[in-house]
Formats: structure tokens, sequence, C-alpha cells
């Protein structure tokens, strides 16, 4: 039998490193965007497995995920028959000036981030009755895209960012 009376300052000692340990494990870290960006590149080669949630019936191939970039207003995981995709939007009033600082801001940091590993290619046209802007990198087993779109019959300018595995 333990003698609690000779050893309670060992106990208190245990008590408190445990309550030290689950404090730091579940406070909310601040991260930047570069290390969120290459932890999603890694969670591609998985096809975005352990960070997303069950889907919303059983028919849907579109997930809902506990892992948001800073800021943004959706994020969701969905695939198809060749590859999986992780996706946030910012979501801003139609033609708001913020909207075009995000996706510089975006852009930027993305050059910045994956710049060594990714190839960035140029702007792919596209008929797009309203405003379209994109930026694409070559991932080593993927791509990554920022897109701004205007979207005019929602009063919606929408920044988009998307890692697709393969």
């Amino acid at each position: 039998m333990i003698n609690f009376k000779r050893y309670w300052p060992v106990f208190i000692v245990i008590v408190i490193g445990i309550g030290v340990v689950a404090v730091y494990n579940f406070w909310p870290k601040t991260s930047s965007l570069c290390s969120d960006l290459l932890e999603l590149i890694e969670e591609a080669n998985s096809e975005f497995l352990t960070i997303r949630l069950e889907p919303s019936d059983d028919h849907s191939r579109q997930y809902e995920t506990f892992f948001y970039l800073a800021e943004a207003d959706e994020c969701s995981i969905s695939e198809d028959a060749e590859k999986a995709s992780y996706h946030c939007t910012w979501r801003y009033p139609l033609g708001d000036a913020q909207a075009d600082n995000k996706y510089e801001l975006l852009t930027a940091e993305v050059r910045s981030c994956i710049g060594e590993i990714a190839e960035e290619q140029l702007d792919i046209p596209v008929n797009h009755p309203d405003i379209y802007r994109s930026s694409y990198f070559q991932l080593p087993k993927g791509q990554l895209s920022i897109s701004q779109k205007n979207k005019s019959e929602f009063s919606n300018t929408l920044v988009t960012l998307r890692i697709n595995s393969k």
C-alpha cells in the first residue's frame, strides 16, 4: 500500500504535470499559412484521410474537415475517381478590395513557402463572364491553385485555395 502522507508532494507534482500537458496539447496553437500548407501538402499523399470527417450523406463525396486555414469562411474535402481535393474559400462582398488583397497575399505567401518544391504555371484562361484570375503551382504529387472569382448572382467575390492530390 502506498503511504499518501509520505508521498503527497510527488502526487501533487504528477497531477500538475498532467494538467500542464493536457492544456498544452489542447490549447489552440497559432500557425503560419506556410506551416499549414506544408501539412496539407503532406496530407494530400493520403488523400486527406486524417483530416476529413464523415460525409454528410451516404452518397456524397464531399467531406467536412476540422482543418481550417486562418479566417476562411469554409473548408472542405471532395473526391472524384482521380483525386481528392482540399479547398478553403474566403467570401467577400462583390468587388471588395479585400478580396484582391487576400488573393495577392495568398499567392505571395504560397510562392514564398513552396517555391522550392513547386513549379508555378501560367494562369489558365477560362470563359468566365465575371472577373476571374488564378495562380497554379505544380507540386511533386498534385497541384495547388488559388483563384478569385466574382459571383454576381450571389453578390460575392470568392477567393479559393485548392490542393489536389496526385
